[in-house]
């Protein structure tokens, strides 16, 4: 019996020992369901409120609200009811002589129609919480939180529970960078190739919310051993033509303006979405680096200081054709585009083994770096007269590429070798990405509450480096051979899934399996090098959510998934801005493969929300980057399949109105690893205790001001060659609404005590190095933000925001 088949017989059996203990409820309920959707454009509405009176006496019984898909469903006690739907800026829909003496009742689709007079009146007061938690995932509206205004998207996913951003920008979740990242549910140029690049370029404000989803089920890519991060772009759904626009100014230099336009009529809605900004950031960190050699030992001090400026532009367009009732197509694009400047000096003092300073050197490294990004996308959706029934289908290119120049410069300052001719070297890469996606989905609903889901997807991926090294000798420029070399990575996947769910009164269930077909080929064409990797795989996912009473869920859920190598990572040429500190790739390594097993809890009441989670995850052939020395006292940083590796933690995520004015949220996430396996004769198995935790507090002055404290800190750890330190990190916003409400003035202070500083240790048998790293310091940021035809939202109570989830799928 393997391991896949042991988990979920597992399930089975717990969800069984469970169920004997529950005792049904002793009056008899039937469910009332329905779906409330927008007259004019017939997208549904969500949030929409739906209250339940008594057709006896009109005694208010029960009430709700729609979830994402405007769908509400109610257990109520057998009767003869009434029934108002309403939205804010809707005419009120009111269903009478509702009979649920015999059964359950589907008040089927109720159309709301827009109330133009009371759009321009009223002010909205229904805003999402900033924290939604599902069983199947967890919703983060970062735009709720003031202290990230003006932040890019990497800063926003900084601020999320279980994520973490390192110094180089690398995204983690639950400890892990094996994350996959998509835009709107699919893969995007917006976070192209350089991941790290392209979220640090991409302005917050296009960001409407962040789904983190640790086990996906089989209708999304099994790529990303520690599940998804989507980023959902913001598209406003309201009639007519609104919008917003942004501007920011900040200390270190942070400047930007974004737009965001909304045109809607009946047969079509346009969209479009711009951000330019402009920063100038320093920062830079120090090195210790002492090297054990057999008959002599030496140390180097390594300062860096750094200097990043430039301009980045995004610019996303579109249009959704209603072509009739059943059937919508959409049309959009993107541009992104990046020109900076990034200027590096890094200091070497080399002592001998007394400890005495014999030689001090200067690298400086002058960098143009260009980016751009183009992107088309399709989309077609057809619905049918059987509710839920629905096709869709999907086309994507994207086309982008970048290229970096350096000039540097090394010279003797102190020491031996003073007054030798300086060191000079030019650096090129040039990098093209082509990308194509295909996909198809189906969903068929069945009686008794049961559906099924298949798909098809291909995407075919394509990149190409022109790597260049080269060097001034005796007053001619010289190619260096063993630096240079044309790269070219290919990824071809093929996929199929399908799913089957089926959904009862209080127990539902889905179970899933997708296969995937990877044609993977490297080649280094200057050597005539070629790679290749051809593999089927198969997913299955399977997740069972019990709903107990009083608003509590139980979900059990299960995945496997596989994290294929990164480009980076199998490219061999890497860095060359600092020569006695390389990072390479290795054409050579394997995907990785995780079983991942998860069981939650989910309660609310009238003004909180609570979660609380423990998981495991089984991963083989995990990649990893080990760091070794040469005699020479230079560093490299090797990625390989090193070892497999056991982990298993615990996750709660609470959200409390503690009274009207003053709100709280927080995370803890407690993992521990457990990693075994060796690489050339070296053994690096480790035992990892890690944690970290975020707060976030906020208290309502009145209905114009609002303050905003959050917090994060993440506990030392061991990896398998040193050790990271702890970081603490606390940020502060005050807003006040202006212009009547139209506009917002936010200041905020992210890293209040300047203490988000990476700091870690790495030791082997010849080597150890210790080292603290800022990637940027403390921002003070002044924000303003105005909206015309919209009214700002304020924030709901945690309770409302999660009710409605749909059987935790």
């Amino acid at each position: 019996m393997n391991l896949r088949t042991s988990l979920l017989i597992i399930l089975l059996i717990s969800f069984i020992g469970l169920s004997s203990q529950i005792r049904p409820s002793e009056t008899q309920k039937f469910v009332l369901t329905g779906k409330v959707i927008d007259k004019l454009t017939k997208e549904p509405l969500p949030y929409a409120t739906i209250s339940i009176y008594s057709m006896r006496d009109s005694t208010l019984i029960d009430g709700g609200i729609t979830n994402e898909a405007g769908k509400f469903k109610l257990s109520l006690n057998k009767g003869i009811y009434w029934v108002d739907i309403s939205f804010i800026s809707y005419i009120k829909n009111t269903k009478s002589d509702i009979n649920m003496i015999k059964g359950d009742v589907d008040l089927g689709v109720i159309l709301l129609a827009s109330d133009n007079k009371t759009l321009d009146e009223v002010e909205v007061v229904a805003k999402r919480s900033q924290m939604e938690f599902k069983l199947d995932k967890k919703v983060f509206n970062v735009g709720s939180d003031a202290t990230m205004k003006g932040a890019n998207a990497s800063d926003l996913l900084d601020n999320i529970p279980s994520v973490e951003v390192d110094v180089d920008g690398n995204v983690s979740l639950r400890g892990s960078q094996n994350v996959r990242i998509l835009i709107n549910g699919k893969p995007s140029g917006l976070v192209g190739t350089s991941t790290t690049d392209a979220l640090r370029q991409m302005q917050g404000s296009m960001i409407e919310r962040v789904e983190v989803i640790t086990n996906p089920s089989s209708k999304y890519d099994a790529e990303g051993e520690a599940g998804i991060i989507n980023i959902i772009l913001k598209e406003e759904k309201r009639t007519g033509i609104n919008g917003s626009v942004e501007l920011r100014t900040g200390i270190p230099d942070n400047h930007g303006i974004s737009l965001s336009l909304n045109m809607r009529r009946k047969k079509f809605n346009t969209f479009i979405n711009y951000g330019l900004g402009y920063n100038d950031l320093d920062g830079g960190g120090t090195s210790k680096q002492n090297f054990f050699l057999a008959d002599t030992t030496y140390g180097t001090n390594i300062d860096r200081n750094f200097n990043n400026n430039g301009i980045a532009q995004n610019i996303r367009l579109g249009t959704e054709l209603y072509l009739n009732e059943l059937n919508t197509l959409t049309i959009s694009g993107l541009y992104r585009f990046s020109d900076e400047q990034n200027l590096g000096t890094i200091k070497y003092d080399d002592f001998n083994n007394d400890e005495q300073l014999i030689n001090t050197s200067l690298r400086e490294n002058d960098e143009v770096e260009k980016d751009q990004n183009r992107e088309l996308s399709i989309s077609y959706k057809k619905s049918f007269e059987q509710e839920g029934k629905e096709l869709t289908a999907d086309f994507k290119y994207n086309n982008g590429g970048e290229t970096e120049k350096s000039d540097i410069l090394e010279y003797i300052t102190k020491g031996i070798g003073l007054g030798d001719p300086a060191l000079i070297q030019f650096f090129e890469n040039t990098e093209n990405e082509i990308n194509y996606l295909i996909q198809t989905d189906v969903v068929l609903p069945l009686p008794k509450d049961q559906k099924i889901e298949t798909g098809l997807k291909a995407t075919l991926r394509t990149i190409d480096t022109d790597y260049k090294v080269s060097e001034e000798q005796n007053g001619e420029v010289v190619q260096l051979d063993e630096f240079t070399n044309i790269f070219e990575y290919v990824e071809d996947v093929y996929a199929a899934y399908g799913i089957y769910s089926k959904q009862f009164d209080k127990f539902s269930y889905q179970i899933g399996l997708r296969m995937e077909h990877s044609e993977i080929q490297t080649s280094l064409l200057t050597t005539n090098q070629n790679n290749r990797k051809s593999y089927t795989d198969f997913f299955p996912s399977a997740a069972f959510t019990y709903k107990l009473e009083n608003e509590n869920s139980l979900q059990w859920s299960y995945s496997r998934r596989i994290s294929r190598p990164r480009f980076w990572y199998l490219n061999p040429f890497f860095t060359f801005s600092d020569a006695r500190n390389i990072r390479t790739g290795n054409p050579d390594l394997d995907p990785e493969y995780t079983n991942s097993l998860e069981i939650g809890y989910l309660k609310y009441w009238k003004k909180g929300s609570f979660y609380a989670g423990t998981y495991y995850k089984k991963s083989n052939q995990v990649i990893d980057r080990i760091s070794f020395a040469n005699d020479t006292g230079v560093t490299f940083s090797l990625p390989v399949n090193l070892s497999n590796r056991d982990s298993y933690g615990i996750e709660t995520n609470f959200s409390k109105d503690i009274t009207k004015n003053f709100k709280a949220n927080g995370s803890v996430n407690i993992f521990v690893s457990n990693q075994r396996g060796d690489y050339d004769a070296v053994n690096y198995s480790v035992n990892a205790f890690n944690m970290n935790s975020r707060f976030n507090i906020k208290y309502s002055l009145d209905k114009q001001t609002d303050f905003q404290l959050t917090g994060m800190y993440r506990a030392p750890n061991n990896s398998a060659q040193g050790r990271v330190k702890s970081l603490t990190v606390v940020n502060f916003a005050a807003s006040r609404d202006i212009l009547k409400s139209n506009g917002t003035l936010t200041f905020s202070i992210q890293d209040i005590f300047n203490s988000r500083r990476w700091r870690s240790i790495t030791e082997t048998a010849n080597f150890y190095s210790e080292s603290n790293y800022q990637r940027r310091p403390r921002q003070f940021q002044l924000t303003f933000s105005y909206r015309f035809n919209q009214k700002k939202t304020r924030q709901r109570s945690s309770h409302e925001e999660g009710g409605m989830d749909d059987a935790g799928f």
